[in-house]
């Protein structure tokens, strides 16, 4: 019995990995796409209009004004947020998945193999405990990590003072993979910035920074 549930997992398995690129999966990946936008603007409309809040309007001049002038304070104050609600929650998007039907799967109200995959019919790829322990090997207990390592019960020179000096070592070598393998066990946030422009190969070209003016003014100009 049990070889029989390892061969049809596997079975299962390489079913997903030929779907894949095909237009069946194509299929379907739009399918949970639309419902899933569809009920994000539906959720998003709906609280808009309760509280009476324009999705989209210009701002008066002297609003503009105030918000260039904050410009670079954005995201330290705290605007009271009370009564907005999340846009959705976690159950919704299990609900899309949940609906997920693959066309090719005979329907009807017999009982199958099928009935018993779980809520979500739809093969998913998923890790199982050893691939997650060898995936996540960073989050070991014998491995420092900032954030755990480095609280105040913990002198600095036991974890984050050498983790700090590595962080500089990997931007003076200008190694992306270096660096994506790094923030693996945190990133100082006085380096965060460095690192993460780094690892997704992100400069400061003329180009960059007109696109960035353009996007500045766009939102100093509408809300």
């Amino acid at each position: 019995m049990l070889q029989e549930e390892s061969d049809l997992s596997l079975i299962i398995a390489q079913i997903v990995q030929k779907l894949k690129g095909s237009n069946l999966y194509s299929q379907l990946e739009r399918q949970a796409w639309g419902s899933w936008e569809k009920r994000i603007l539906k959720s998003l409309n709906s609280m808009c209009t309760e509280l009476s809040i324009p999705l989209a309007r210009k701002r008066p001049v002297g609003e503009q004004k105030e918000l260039l002038n904050k410009w670079n304070e954005m995201g330290t104050d705290e605007p009271d947020l009370s009564l907005f609600r999340p846009v959705y929650a976690p159950k919704d998007f299990l609900e899309v998945l949940i609906n997920l039907r693959n066309p090719n799967y005979e329907n009807g109200d017999s009982l199958s193999f099928r009935t018993h995959l779980g809520l979500i019919q739809v093969p998913l790829k998923v890790k199982d405990i050893p691939e997650l322990k060898e995936c996540f090997v960073e989050l070991g207990l014998n491995i420092g990590q900032l954030g755990i390592d480095d609280s105040t019960q913990v002198p600095p020179e036991l974890f984050e003072n050498e983790h700090v000096r590595i962080g500089q070592k990997v931007l003076a070598e200008q190694d992306s993979a270096a660096a994506q393998q790094y923030i693996r066990q945190g990133s100082p946030t006085a380096l965060r910035a460095e690192l993460w422009a780094l690892i997704l190969n992100i400069s400061s070209q003329p180009e960059d920074v007109l696109y960035y003016e353009q996007l500045k003014t766009n939102v100093i100009q509408h809300d």
